[in-house]
């Protein structure tokens, strides 16, 4: 095997371990190819990639944005930026960069952030495809003033986009603030009672709570909306299973 492939190795187990949680052994990973100087010489621009976007989730920021410079991403770069509270910068560099939905998100958020005017809110599938993220990782960076400068204009992207507030309770599911999760699925319930998916996850996070019958009830009730989502048919079926009921 030459090094190329001993590299993909090591970055397939990196993100296993991010999908197992385990983030210092992910981090560590990618230190062993940084720290090998012939594996480092050999690193391609989709790897340099794949080691920001692992950092990234790691929470090691810094190291993040120098991965993306190498993979001359001009958007990741600025998000890192964003998460390292250097706005000036990232909006810099993303007047550089060629537009794009990455970019477009970037310039939003860098403006409201900032205080200054939206020049164009962003689309129904912009905040679709990057509000949980955002959230995410600004939870990471404890970025809170961030945040609240989204909660601030909730009302105007829930206008574009109808599940705004469910996307930004799934940050918080997902980063283990499972009151601010409920806190926001319950609002989002007030937009869209009929929102399958909504009750999937509230399923979903009952369970993490050992809510066994507020889980359940939670679930019966997506798959009455939603009765082709397989994933809530299977979760229904594992705990009724596993606690004979």
């Amino acid at each position: 095997m030459g090094l190329s492939t001993d590299i993909d190795i090591l970055i397939s187990n990196s993100i296993k371990c991010l999908d197992e949680e385990q983030y210092s052994e992910a981090h560590n990973i990618v230190l062993s190819i940084l720290n090998d100087k012939d594996l480092k010489e050999k690193l391609n621009t989709n790897q340099w990639q794949e080691i920001a976007d692992i950092e990234l989730m790691c929470s090691n920021f810094d190291l993040a944005k120098s991965a993306y410079e190498k993979a001359d991403n001009l958007p990741g770069i600025a998000f890192t930026l964003i998460l390292l509270g250097n706005l000036i910068e990232a909006k810099n560099i993303l007047l550089k960069s060629e537009p794009s939905p990455a970019s477009n998100w970037g310039i939003f958020l860098v403006d409201l952030f900032a205080g200054a005017k939206i020049k164009k809110w962003p689309s129904l599938l912009l905040i679709r495809h990057f509000l949980e993220f955002t959230v995410y990782h600004l939870l990471l960076a404890k970025k809170y003033e961030y945040i609240e400068q989204l909660n601030k204009n909730l009302k105007r992207l829930l206008q574009t986009n109808l599940h705004s507030e469910k996307l930004i309770g799934l940050a918080y599911f997902h980063y283990g603030d499972l009151e601010k999760a409920i806190i926001h699925f319950n609002n989002s319930l007030q937009h869209d009672n009929y929102d399958g998916e909504l009750y999937f996850f509230f399923g979903q996070l009952y369970l993490e709570l050992n809510r066994l019958e507020d889980a359940i009830t939670m679930l019966e009730r997506a798959h009455s909306l939603t009765p082709d989502h397989s994933p809530t048919k299977e979760l229904l079926e594992k705990i009724k299973k596993q606690f004979s009921l």
